[in-house]
């Protein structure tokens, strides 16, 4: 996304953030939602939907009632987590709160 000019960010913005990336060993990238939560994600495990990713959540100060968030930004709860159902493929999640918008992350079905 470096060289597409609909991600509206120059070079430069985009070199620093390769150098913060590759400093923290976050070779991933980041995933947002339509609230502007942002999943940093550092680890996976497994492939397409049989795997598993780790890393850190960002949960955006405002969103709309209605937006689909990720679990611990809805939630707005120190810790949680749910199993993964094969009967129904809702999707497995662990998380817990770090500081103020900030949670450790893991969401798959492994």
């Amino acid at each position: 996304m470096a060289d597409d000019p609909k991600a509206g960010l120059a070079r430069s913005r985009w070199d620093v953030y390769r150098t913060i990336y590759n400093r923290n060993g976050i070779r991933l990238g980041v995933q947002r939602d339509a609230s502007n939560d942002a999943f940093i994600m550092v680890d996976s495990v497994g492939l397409l939907n049989r795997g598993h990713v780790s890393g850190y959540l960002y949960c955006a100060p405002t969103a709309e009632p209605s937006a689909r968030r990720f679990y611990p930004c809805m939630l707005h709860q120190e810790r949680g987590e749910r199993k993964y159902d094969p009967r129904t493929r809702d999707e497995g999640y662990s998380f817990r709160k770090l500081d103020n918008r900030w949670y450790a992350y893991d969401e798959g079905p492994s």
